[in-house]
């Protein structure tokens, strides 16, 4: 999604970013990128559990079917409303000022620009940034992570993967590397809270339904926590690609 990845460039480029233009910009983007979450993961459910998941069809399915269908048009229309309004305007018009004349602060700042930095040289050094965030959740998290802190890997592992996408077009061959690594960490460990969220829904749908509804909710999560645990034992090989020297020498 296209805010979100730009929210993870805008952190791992805030240390040369003007900071009030940043914190206006970010939390914009994170009002906006919470309506498309939304939209997003009722699209995600219809995936599992919609009328093309190959599950077959009885009462309790169709009720379930009936309540992803309302929960993704009210997040279509809260998003709807969103687009409309003043505010979206406004982000647009900043990220069009923005691409004209970047806003980069160059005065007391955590990392002061000049004109004279090379590329080249500033950049592993804001990307290691993202690196280092990763590696202390994952050591914090230990051998037996929560689905929380799995969750929270997941998004730095995502923001690593973004800001050695933004290098690469400087630094080439291992900024892609980390990248792609990053990437399968941030796809399996999206899997997994994609199962867990899953969970959630299934149980909240349980408990406020009818009771074929509650049976048939009750089969399917149990299907997607032996999804979870599955993907438990694949998160740390790929965390191991990821933490290779020859994935990360480039930032030291």
């Amino acid at each position: 999604m296209a805010s979100r990845r730009l929210r993870s460039d805008l952190k791992t480029f805030r240390p040369v970013l003007d900071p009030k233009w940043l914190e206006h910009t970010t939390a914009d983007l994170k009002w906006l990128g919470e309506r498309l979450g939304q939209v997003r993961d009722a699209d995600v459910l219809a995936r599992r559990f919609g009328a093309d998941a190959g599950i077959p069809a009885d009462a309790g399915y169709d009720a379930l079917r009936g309540r992803l269908g309302e929960g993704r048009r009210r997040a279509t229309e809260q998003l709807t409303d969103a687009l409309n309004s003043d505010r979206y305007l406004s982000l647009l018009d900043r990220l069009s000022a923005a691409a004209q004349t970047p806003p980069i602060y160059g005065s007391g700042h955590t990392r002061d620009p000049k004109a004279e930095d090379l590329a080249r040289d500033l950049l592993p050094e804001l990307v290691a940034e993202q690196w280092k965030r990763l590696r202390r959740r994952v050591h914090k998290a230990g051998r037996t992570p929560s689905d929380r802190q799995l969750h929270r890997i997941r998004i730095a592992s995502k923001q690593l993967r973004y800001a050695a996408e933004a290098a690469a077009a400087v630094l080439g061959k291992p900024a892609r590397r980390t990248a792609r690594r990053a990437e399968e960490l941030q796809s399996v460990l999206g899997e997994h809270h994609d199962a867990v969220a899953a969970v959630q829904w299934l149980e909240r749908a349980a408990r406020n339904g009818s009771g074929s509804l509650g049976f048939t909710a009750g089969l399917l999560a149990a299907d997607e926590r032996r999804q979870q645990r599955h993907l438990r034992h694949r998160w740390q090989a790929a965390w191991a690609g990821v933490a290779t020297k020859k994935s990360t020498r480039w930032l030291r």
